[in-house]
């Protein structure tokens, strides 16, 4: 249907088409292989940069330790009525734990424990290297002001017992030297350098510098570093990690983090305990200086009153005293035993068990729970490797069970021995109260003063067993967390990772390869190829002219050098075609221009009308670009005379005219710059240049300037019978076809025609090569070409 369309639409729909939006799979070949240089580039800078990322990279490794908090109180694991005094002692939370473990009350803790106020290092080519607790010397600073804070502080051991110590801003050449356990003083500073041992050889030769870090410093190199995160919500286990070049001081770091949050849960547990207890330390002795007040009372009145007794009140009171001591230490040590009965029923921690033993001190009983222990720790560690039908399995459970038969055994004679014991106890109570009451007589008073007593008695009493709760929950503290997995790293390092750093290179490498290609297909503007010139333009296309590869200064004759070339025979398929236009007209004037300076069209005037010539026609070129000439640079002669001095009448053309080194080629150089080159085209007189050259030559080929800069190519355009337009691949944009285009149908120039100069036969992007030299020294034309000759043909027939 577009042939039928008007020439003015077509012209205004290939405006409309954006080339750049059209997928060219030929063109993008084209700029893959253009681009191939850069690529390979590409890839060796990325492969370069990624082998000296990885040579200079400081490996970074991470210590990971697991903890799992325990939220049940150590009072409620001892079974110990501690009431309201336990109340905050274990109420923890996960997000609350990991703030504690990221506060500078524990980096603190670490900082004490590992020595991290001084930092060591080993200068190296590029990059320095940390000694953390492997340096032949070590620091103790007593004073440092914050200006010698968080800065290098270089020290060169000269030898066995001599150093020299200079700042990073000193000369250390010049740095004053010291002995070792010198107090060295410096303004601000005062340190002493302690050897440790005996020093190496190597250690003479390495540039060591400490820094002694500030708190502020510290305290950031943790909160960088450190990281604590939920592990297992539903199993109240956190992960510990911690980041550092070194990997002995990250592993260190962890497990002291590990120990002081150990230390500050502890503390903290025991703080409340500490609290309580005095509490209720103030009130027993209140509650006994009342009992003592009551005693004296009760002596007091007996005396007065004359009460008849048989022992001494005081006496009495103090064995009932006696007494009531010891049937509650049998009463605390009975709930003990009952405690650890329930304990071993409910398959708590043997550690809890121990901690109320202890306090009981039975040998036996120790012995058995050692015993318990051992089975269960055999017992776990063949739990994860062994069924439980199995032999091995079956026997280890059968140990736990009978560990705990025997325990059960003596819990239960050592209890019925204690609560005989209490019997007794209460016994001796009651005879030594019944003591009091020997006269049926007894003043009620004295009835009061003792019930007053008994109350106090047992408040002390009540008193007395808290303390001894209290405290036994205070000996029994255990954190609130236990470590699941030690503090450890890996001996390969988290960053940087060969393979991924290699792959990100490859990846890098990659897009950028692709990035250049696409956008070098993006900015690709130039025309290259006959397809490609055919979509942009109205015009028929004459041929293709292939790149000439020797160097030249400027525009030379070159079909004559070699008449076998693929040069020769593309201008001779040139002339070839012209032959069709001859069928309707008889050609013999033509006129040579371009777009712009550079693309060729004073090469192709001249080797076509070389190429004319030698078919035994007197062809003349006449050098009509009067701004810019170069024809008389190809045939290496002078301009100083030539078409402007015919026209104004200076010279003849008999003259001006010379003769080439092909026979029946001649040519008109542009003579003289004129300052009005377009009218001296415009003129009467040049037409009768013209008309004298038809009467003399059988084709006369002009060379005219560029189009897209001056008009004079134009104004000469509409004089001959076939003008050309030439268009250099790669170096043509196709915006130029619009002018093309314009001149085709605007212009009215119906007999235009155009050639693709200067393309390359290596290119299969424009492979459109003119013949081959085979062994027989004739040419042919490929596949390729036989079908570009006949679309130009049909072009220029139409």
């Amino acid at each position: 249907m577009t042939e039928y369309l008007n020439p003015q639409l077509k012209i205004q729909a290939k405006k409309e088409v954006n080339l750049l939006s059209e997928f060219d799979l030929e063109r993008l070949l084209y700029v893959l292989r253009k681009s191939l240089p850069f690529i390979f580039l590409i890839i060796l800078f990325s492969g370069l940069g990624t082998f000296l990322f990885l040579r200079w990279s400081k490996p970074v490794y991470q210590a990971e330790s697991r903890i799992k908090l325990e939220f049940k109180s150590s009072s409620d694991l001892l079974q110990l009525e501690v009431g309201m005094f336990q109340e905050g002692i274990d109420a923890i939370n996960l997000a609350g734990e990991m703030q504690l473990l990221k506060s500078n009350s524990i980096y603190d803790g670490v900082i004490d424990s590992l020595n991290l106020y001084v930092s060591y290092f080993v200068q190296g080519d590029l990059l320095s290297d940390e000694r953390f607790q492997s340096t032949p010397f070590t620091v103790e600073y007593r004073y440092a002001n914050p200006d010698m804070q968080d800065r290098n502080i270089l020290v060169k051991i000269i030898n066995e017992d001599q150093f020299r110590l200079s700042l990073d801003s000193e000369n250390p050449e010049e740095a004053p030297v010291y002995t070792f356990s010198e107090l060295i003083e410096r303004p601000g500073l005062k340190v002493r350098i302690l050897k440790n041992g005996s020093l190496q050889e190597k250690d003479l030769n390495e540039n060591f510098y400490f820094v002694i870090n500030s708190k502020a410093n510290l305290y950031k190199y943790f909160d960088q570093n450190l990281e604590v995160a939920i592990d297992n919500r539903g199993a109240n286990t956190l992960r510990i990690s911690f980041q550092d070049h070194n990997r002995t001081k990250a592993i260190d770091i962890v497990r002291a983090l590990n120990q002081n949050y150990l230390v500050k849960t502890i503390d903290n547990k025991n703080r409340v305990y500490e609290q309580s207890l005095n509490y209720l330390n103030a009130q027993l002795q209140i509650t006994r200086d009342t009992l003592d007040r009551f005693e004296k009372a009760l002596e007091r009145y007996s005396r007065m009153n004359k009460i008849t007794i048989k022992e001494d009140v005081s006496q009495v009171m103090e064995r009932i005293r006696e007494y009531e001591d010891a049937k509650l230490e049998l009463r605390m040590d009975l709930e003990n035993y009952e405690k650890i009965e329930q304990l071993i029923k409910s398959d708590s921690n043997t550690v809890y068990l121990t901690a109320i033993a202890s306090l009981i001190g039975n040998t036996k009983l120790n012995e058995l729970l050692d015993q318990l222990y051992k089975a269960e720790q055999d017992f776990f560690r063949l739990k994860g490797a062994y069924k439980e039908s199995t032999f091995a399995f079956q026997q280890r459970k059968k140990a736990i069970n009978n560990s705990k038969l025997e325990l059960y055994e003596i819990i239960r004679l050592q209890k019925n021995f204690i609560n005989k014991q209490i019997d007794e106890i209460r016994g001796e109570i009651g005879r030594l109260q019944a003591s009091l009451y020997q006269n049926d007589q007894e003043d009620n008073d004295f009835k009061k003063l003792t019930k007053s007593y008994e109350i106090y008695e047992e408040i002390s009493n009540i008193i007395s067993t808290k303390l001894i709760e209290i405290g036994m929950a205070k000996a029994g503290t255990v954190p609130n967390f236990q470590v699941l997995d030690e503090a450890n790293a890996s001996s390969v390092p988290i960053y940087p990772v060969p393979v991924i750093i290699y792959a990100i290179g490859v990846v890098v490498a990659m897009f950028m390869s692709v990035g250049l290609v696409l956008l070098r297909y993006f900015m690709q503007n130039k025309i290259t190829r006959v397809k490609e010139l055919e979509k942009l333009i109205e015009a028929p296309i004459l041929g293709v002219v292939p790149s000439y590869r020797k160097p030249m200064e400027y525009s030379q004759l070159v079909v004559g050098l070699n008449p076998k070339s693929s040069m020769s025979e593309s201008f001779r398929s040139l002339r070839t075609n012209l032959d069709f236009f001859s069928t309707k007209h008889k050609q013999r004037l033509i006129s040579v221009t371009s777009t712009v300076s550079g693309e060729g069209k004073t090469f192709v005037t001249l080797n076509l009308a070389g190429v004319i010539a030698m078919s035994e026609m007197k062809v003349i070129v006449v050098d009509l670009d009067l701004r810019k000439p170069k024809v008389h640079l190809a045939f290496n002669h002078s301009n100083v005379e030539g078409v402007s001095s015919v026209i104004i009448g200076k010279s003849t053309l008999d003259k001006c005219i010379q003769k080439a080194s092909i026979p029946s080629l001649y040519y008109l150089t542009a003579g003289p710059l004129p300052p009005n080159p377009s009218e001296l085209i415009m003129s009467s007189r040049f037409e009768d240049m013209v008309t004298e050259l038809k009467e003399q030559f059988d084709v006369i080929i002009f060379d005219t300037p560029p189009v897209g800069i001056v008009t004079d190519g134009f104004i000469i355009m509409n004089k001959v019978d076939l003008p050309l337009y030439v268009v250099r691949a790669e170096y043509s944009k196709q915006t130029y076809a619009n002018s093309i285009n314009d001149l085709y149908h605007s212009k009215n120039i119906r007999h235009l025609s155009v050639i693709l100069n200067d393309v390359s036969l290596n290119s299969q992007y424009g492979q459109y090569a003119y013949g081959y030299e085979g062994a027989n020294g004739y040419y042919e034309d490929p596949p390729e070409m036989t079908s570009l000759w006949q679309r130009i043909r049909k072009k220029v027939i139409q």
